[in-house]
C-alpha cells in the first residue's frame, strides 16, 4: 500500500511555526517597570526568607507572569492555560538583547546561550527540570523554536530548520503518555544535541534517547495510558489505512488500550485525527518515505494484535502446566502480513526449548509464562521500532563533515519528572532517581563546585552548609550495597522466590540508611504528604488506624525512600522480571528471517551470520546507570544553564498556587539554597589568561601590548573601566570572579562597542586597499577588455546582421538596432543598404517603367496627407492619354500647326465657368511644351497655353477633383484623373522651366479672372449622402462656393 502524505509546505508551516496573531502582547509592552513582583529573585531585599521567595512567585504567577530569573536560571511556572508569550513579535523582540534588558522569558535565556555559543565559542547545555506535570517538555519545544527561528533565515537551512523543529513533535507521539499527573508526560530521558556554525545558524543534530518507559506497553499503572501514537491511529487514520492494517476504530477492541477512561477516550476521538495528521506531516518533513511510514504502521498493528492474544490454562496428562492460544486469528493476520511462518510463532510462545549439554527439551509454558513472553514481545517491537525511528532521524539531520567549519554544540535534556503514586514500581524508582541525579548536577554545577573552587583560589569567603541529595544517591545506585546493586545480583541467579529475597537483603543493607525506610505490614499512606502508617515501627512518620482505614492497594513486599520531594513508596513487585526484561534469540531470529523490511532491519541480532559469541544482556538497571555515566560525560566542558519548572497545583487548574506544594518542589530542587548562594557568592569566574585575551581591548592601558603580569593587567582594566570601584570584583590565585550577571553583560557590551570600532576601522582599510588593487586592474585590463570586446561585438553584430537583413523593398525603414560601439559603422552600412536595395529595385524597370515610377514618387510627395483622394490614386498606374489621342486623325493634322511632338497627358474634363458654375467638357492635353484647351468634339482649340506662363495650381485638400489656376487666367476643371494631371503638369513644367508651379492645396483661395477676382471656397455637406456623387456650385458676388 501507498500512504498518501499531504505534500503542503504552507500546512506544514503553519504546525510547526510559533503563532503569530493580534491576540498575542505587543512586544512594545514588554518592559521591566511593567513586572510585578521582583523579576530577579537575588534582588529580593531578604534572599533568606522562604516565604518572601514564594510569595514573590505567586504575585507574578497570579499576574501572568510565569517566568523569574535567578541570574541566569530561569524559574518557570505551568500556568495551565495558553498565554499569550511565545509570537513572532515577542521572539524578535528577545533577539539581540541581554539577558537582563527584558522581563524574565525562555527566549532571553535562549539569547544568552546562543550569545554565549558564537562569541566565547563554548559548547552550551540547558536542563530543564521538575516533578511531572510542570512543562518541561514545553520549554524544550519553546526554547527549541527560539533557535530555529532566531537564527539566521538562509534558503539552505530551511529543510535542516524544518526537521530539526518536527523532532520533538514525533518524539512527543512515539514516547509521551497520560498520566494521572500530566496529560502529556515524557516517558524517556532524550537529548537534543544542535550543531551551529559561526553565525549561529544550525547545521544539523542529533538525538539521543534513554529509558524508554517499554512496560507501559503492555501494562499501565492506574490514571495510566499507553503512549499517544496508538491512540492517534485508531482514532485518526483514515479507513482505507485502517482495513490495510486490519485494525478496528474501537480503543476496546485491543487489550493494550481497553483500560482506559470513557472520559479520555472521547477527548481522544475529538482530537486524534488532526493529532495522526499532524504526526504523519512531521514525519514527512524529516524524511520519511510513505512506504516507511506504512511499515511503521504495521508494526504499530502488530503490537495491537498480538496483545490481543490470550492464553487458557491447560493440565497435561503428566501433571505439567501449558497453554492454548485463544483468538489465533490475529496471529494469523500477523504472520500472513509479516511473512512468517504460524506454527512457528505459536511454537515459540507456547514452548520453550531447554539444552542440556547434549540433550534438548521442548518443555510446554503455562499461561502465565506465555503471557509474560507475549507482553515481553510487544515491548522490545515498540522499543526498537522507536530506537529505529531516533537513528533514522539521526541519519536526516546529522550535520555534514567540514574540515574548514567551526561548530559550536547546543545539548538540550528533557525527561521525565519526578513521580508519586498509591503505588510505585521499578520504573518510578528510576525516574525519581534520575530527577535526584539532575538535582546533584545541579548543585555540584552551581554550589558546591564553587565553594571549593572559592576556598581553592582563597577568596574571602564564609562556607554556606547545604543539606545535598549525595546520600540519596548513594543509596540507589553507587554504594556496593545500594539498590540497583543489590537488585543486579538478585537479577542474575535462577532461583525461586527472589523478589522476597531482594527485599530481605535490602532491609538488612540498607536500613540504617537516612533515607531508606523499612516497611512491614503496610496498612495506610498519606497520599498528600507522602506518608506511611505501619504497625511495626519504621523511620517515617505514622499514625495508627483502625481496619477500615486499611489502604488495601498497598503492596506486602515495598520499601521507603525519603526523596526531597516527597517520601515514596515503592512495590518491588516486578522488579526482577522488568530488570531483566528481554526476549529470546529464537524470536529475533524469527523476526530478521520475514518478509517485512522495517521487521528485520530492527532484529539485526537475528542475523546468525553476524553473531559470533552473542553476550548476555544486560540489566536494566545495569543499563539505566550506564545511561546516566554517559549524559555526565557529554555534559563536561560545557557551559550547564538551568530551566527549573514548577508546578502551581495537584489539581492542574489555571490561576491556582499552592504554596506549600510549591514550597516543596523548590526545596527539592535547591532553587532557594541557589538563590541565597548567589546572594553571597559569584556569579561568574575566569582564568587571568583567558579575561584578559578577552576584555584587554577596553583600554588603552592593556591594548595592544601589556608588559606585566596578568593578574596587574586585570587589575588595571577594571579599575580604569569602572572608576575604581571594584566591590563586584575578587581577584584569585588564577582567576577572576564577579559576582553579577549584569557586570558582566555590561563587559560584553563595552567589548561589542570597542569591537565595533576596530572592525570598522579594519574593514576602512581593507576595503580600501582591496578598492586600490582592483582599481590598478582595472586600468591595466580596461582597454584591452573593451578593445576585444568591442571587436567581438562587432564581428557578433555583423554575423548576425548578415543573417536578419530587413526588407529589401525601398518603402521599408526598418533596421536592427546596433550596439554604441557599432554606431558609425551600423549608419554607413545602413545607407549603403538601402543605396543598394533601390538600385536593385530600379534595375528591374525600364525607362518607362522608370518614369512611371518617378511620376508616382512625385504624386506622393505632393499629395501624401495633403489631399483626401490621393490614397484612391495609389493602386491606379498613371496611363497618361486616356483617350488614345495618339492615334485620333484629327489630333495628327493639327500637329503640325501647333509644333507639338510628344503628348504626356489627354482627358476629358469639366470646365466650370465662372459666372454661373456649370461644367462643360472639354479635351485637356499636356504635351512637353503647352497646356491646351480643346473642344473634344470638332478639336478646335479653345485655350493653348506655354508652359512657362503656368506658375500655380490649386486644388482643395478633399475627395474632389477640381482644380486649378494660371497667371492671368485662371481655369476650373473637374476631372477623375485629377492627381494624375497635377503630377504630369508639375514634371512638364519642372522639366521645361527649371523649376515647378506652386501646388496650393486649400479650402479656399482666390481666383484671378482676368476681369475680376473670386474667392475659390471648398465645402462639405454636413450630412452626406453617398448616392448622391455630384459637385453643387453657387456664386454670391464675387465669391463661388463648391459643396462636395
Amino acid at each position: 500500500m501507498s500512504l498518501k502524505v499531504t505534500n503542503n509546505r504552507k500546512v506544514l508551516n503553519q504546525l510547526l511555526l510559533p503563532p503569530s496573531s493580534s491576540s498575542y502582547i505587543d512586544s512594545n509592552q514588554l518592559r521591566l517597570e511593567n513586572e510585578v513582583g521582583c523579576s530577579d529573585a537575588t534582588k529580593l531585599a531578604d534572599t533568606t526568607n522562604e516565604d518572601a521567595f514564594v510569595h514573590n512567585l505567586k504575585i507574578r504567577f497570579l499576574n501572568k507572569q510565569i517566568y523569574t530569573s535567578i541570574e541566569s536560571t530561569v524559574i518557570a511556572i505551568n500556568p495551565y492555560e495558553q498565554l499569550p508569550l511565545y509570537s513572532y513579535q515577542i521572539l524578535a523582540a528577545y533577539e539581540h538583547h541581554n539577558i537582563l534588558a527584558l522581563p524574565p522569558h525562555i527566549y532571553a535565556l535562549c539569547d544568552h546561550v546562543l550569545h554565549c555559543l558564537k562569541e566565547r565559542n563554548i559548547d552550551q547545555c540547558i536542563i530543564t527540570s521538575g516533578v511531572s506535570g510542570s512543562g518541561k517538555t514545553e520549554c524544550v519545544k519553546i526554547a527549541l523554536n527560539y533557535f530555529i527561528y532566531g537564527s539566521n533565515e538562509r534558503c539552505e537551512l530551511n529543510k535542516i530548520k524544518t526537521r530539526l523543529i518536527a523532532i520533538p513533535k514525533i518524539i512527543e507521539a512515539f514516547a509521551n503518555a497520560s498520566t494521572e499527573q500530566n496529560y502529556n508526560s515524557t516517558r524517556l530521558i532524550y537529548m537534543y544535541e544542535i550543531d551551529f556554525d559561526f553565525r549561529g545558524d544550525p547545521l544539523g543534530g542529533q538525538i539521543s534517547d534513554y529509558f524508554l518507559e517499554k512496560t507501559r506497553v503492555s501494562r499501565q499503572e492506574i490514571f495510566g495510558y499507553n503512549f499517544h501514537i496508538f491512540y492517534q491511529l485508531i482514532g485518526g487514520a483514515d479507513l482505507k489505512l485502517l482495513n490495510y492494517l486490519k485494525l478496528k476504530r474501537n480503543v476496546d477492541s485491543y487489550q493494550l488500550l481497553k483500560e482506559e477512561r470513557q472520559t479520555f477516550q472521547q477527548t481522544n476521538s475529538q482530537n486524534s485525527i488532526d493529532e495522526f495528521r499532524k504526526t504523519k506531516l512531521f514525519l514527512q518533513a524529516v524524511g520519511y518515505s510513505s512506504n516507511e511510514l506504512v511499515e511503521c504502521f504495521q508494526i504499530l498493528a502488530f503490537i495491537l494484535k498480538l496483545g490481543n492474544v490470550q492464553f487458557l490454562r491447560r493440565a497435561n496428562l503428566d501433571s505439567t502446566e501449558g497453554c492454548t492460544i485463544l483468538a489465533d486469528y490475529e496471529i494469523s493476520d500477523i504472520c500472513e502480513t509479516f511473512q512468517l511462518n504460524v506454527d512457528t510463532f505459536q511454537r515459540q510462545l507456547t514452548q520453550k526449548v531447554v539444552k542440556n549439554h547434549n540433550d534438548v527439551f521442548v518443555a510446554e509454558l503455562s499461561a502465565n509464562s506465555a503471557n509474560k513472553i507475549k507482553n515481553c514481545l510487544c515491548k522490545t517491537l515498540y522499543y526498537r521500532l522507536f530506537t529505529w525511528t531516533i537513528s533514522r532521524i539521526n541519519d536526516l539531520i546529522k550535520t555534514k563533515p567540514s574540515a574548514n567549519l567551526t561548530r559550536n554544540n547546543l545539548t538540550m535534556i528533557d525527561s521525565f519528572g519526578f513521580e508519586s503514586y498509591n503505588i510505585n514500581c521499578f520504573e518510578q524508582l528510576l525516574i525519581n532517581y534520575f530527577h535526584e541525579k539532575v538535582q546533584q548536577i545541579f548543585v555540584d554545577f552551581n554550589i558546591r563546585k564553587e565553594q571549593d573552587e572559592y576556598v581553592r583560589e582563597q577568596i574571602e569567603w564564609q562556607p554556606i552548609d547545604f543539606t545535598f541529595n549525595d546520600l540519596l544517591c548513594d543509596l540507589i545506585e553507587r554504594s556496593t550495597d545500594s539498590i540497583l546493586s543489590t537488585l543486579h545480583e538478585e537479577s542474575t541467579k535462577m532461583i525461586y522466590f527472589r523478589e522476597e529475597i531482594f527485599i530481605q537483603n535490602l532491609n538488612q543493607h540498607c536500613t540504617s540508611h537516612l533515607h531508606y525506610t523499612e516497611i512491614t505490614n503496610p496498612v495506610h499512606m498519606d497520599r498528600e504528604h507522602g506518608n506511611i502508617g505501619c504497625l511495626h515501627s519504621c523511620s517515617l512518620p505514622y499514625r495508627r488506624l483502625s481496619a477500615g482505614d486499611i489502604n488495601k492497594s498497598l503492596p506486602q513486599l515495598c520499601f521507603g525512600i525519603k526523596h526531597f520531594m516527597s517520601n515514596v513508596v515503592y512495590s518491588i513487585n516486578g522488579f526482577i522480571e522488568k530488570n531483566t526484561d528481554h526476549i529470546g534469540r529464537e524470536w529475533s531470529q524469527l523476526f530478521y528471517h520475514s518478509g517485512h523490511t522495517l521487521l528485520k532491519t530492527i532484529f539485526p541480532d537475528g542475523n546468525r551470520s553476524l553473531r559470533k559469541n552473542p553476550k548476555k544482556p544486560i540489566t536494566l538497571a545495569n543499563q539505566f546507570v550506564i545511561t546516566i555515566e554517559s549524559i555526565l560525560a557529554k555534559l563536561e566542558n560545557k557551559q550547564i544553564h538551568f530551566i527549573q519548572c514548577i508546578r502551581p497545583n495537584r489539581l492542574k487548574m489555571p490561576n491556582m498556587f499552592d504554596d506549600e506544594y510549591v514550597y516543596k518542589q523548590l526545596y527539592s530542587q535547591f532553587v532557594i539554597e541557589y538563590n541565597q548562594f548567589l546572594q553571597a557568592g559569584y556569579f561568574y569566574k575566569e582564568n587571568y589568561d583567558t579575561f584578559f585575551k578577552q576584555f584587554s581591548i577596553l583600554s588603552h592601558q592593556t591594548w595592544p601590548k601589556w608588559n606585566g603580569t596578568l593578574l596587574n593587567g586585570v587589575y588595571v582594566l577594571l579599575y580604569q573601566l569602572f572608576n575604581g570601584k571594584l566591590d563586584n570584583f575578587a581577584f584569585g590565585k588564577t582567576k577572576i570572579f564577579v559576582k553579577h550577571l549584569s557586570v558582566m553583560i555590561e563587559l560584553e557590551e563595552f567589548r561589542l562597542l570597542r569591537l565595533t570600532k576596530f572592525a570598522i576601522k579594519i574593514q576602512k582599510y581593507i576595503r580600501t586597499w582591496i578598492q586600490r588593487r582592483r582599481y590598478i586592474r582595472m586600468i591595466c585590463s580596461q582597454r584591452k577588455v573593451v578593445r576585444y570586446y568591442r571587436n567581438w561585438k562587432r564581428k557578433h553584430f555583423l554575423l548576425w546582421l548578415s543573417t536578419h537583413l530587413p526588407s529589401q523593398s525601398p518603402l521599408s525603414r526598418e533596421w536592427p538596432s546596433c550596439p554604441r560601439s557599432c554606431k558609425e559603422s551600423n549608419r554607413l552600412l545602413r545607407k549603403l543598404y538601402h543605396k543598394w536595395r533601390c538600385h536593385r529595385y530600379r534595375s528591374r524597370f525600364d525607362q518607362i517603367n522608370r518614369n512611371r515610377m518617378r511620376e508616382k514618387v512625385t504624386a506622393m510627395g505632393l499629395f501624401r496627407g495633403r489631399k483626401a483622394s490621393y490614397r484612391n490614386s495609389i493602386s491606379h498606374p498613371f496611363r497618361g492619354d486616356y483617350i488614345r489621342l495618339r492615334q485620333n486623325v484629327k489630333w495628327k493634322r493639327l500637329l503640325p500647326s501647333l509644333g507639338e511632338m510628344y503628348v504626356v497627358f489627354a482627358d476629358l474634363v469639366s470646365k466650370i465657368t465662372k459666372r454661373c458654375g456649370k461644367f462643360v467638357h472639354k479635351l485637356v492635353v499636356i504635351s512637353t511644351n503647352s497646356f491646351i484647351v480643346l473642344d473634344h468634339r470638332t478639336m478646335q482649340i479653345n485655350h493653348h497655353i506655354k508652359l512657362h506662363d503656368i506658375f500655380k495650381i490649386s486644388t482643395s485638400p478633399y475627395m474632389d477633383n477640381d482644380q486649378k489656376g494660371l497667371n492671368s487666367r485662371a481655369f476650373l476643371f473637374e476631372s477623375s484623373h485629377l492627381i494624375e494631371l497635377i503630377t504630369k503638369l508639375f514634371l512638364v513644367i519642372q522639366n521645361a522651366v527649371g523649376k515647378g508651379p506652386t501646388i496650393e492645396i486649400s479650402q479656399e483661395f482666390q481666383v484671378h479672372t482676368g476681369k475680376e477676382n473670386l474667392v475659390l471656397v471648398f465645402k462639405t455637406r454636413t450630412n452626406p449622402d453617398t448616392s448622391l456623387n455630384e459637385v453643387r456650385i453657387s456664386r454670391k458676388s464675387n465669391r463661388l462656393e463648391i459643396t462636395i
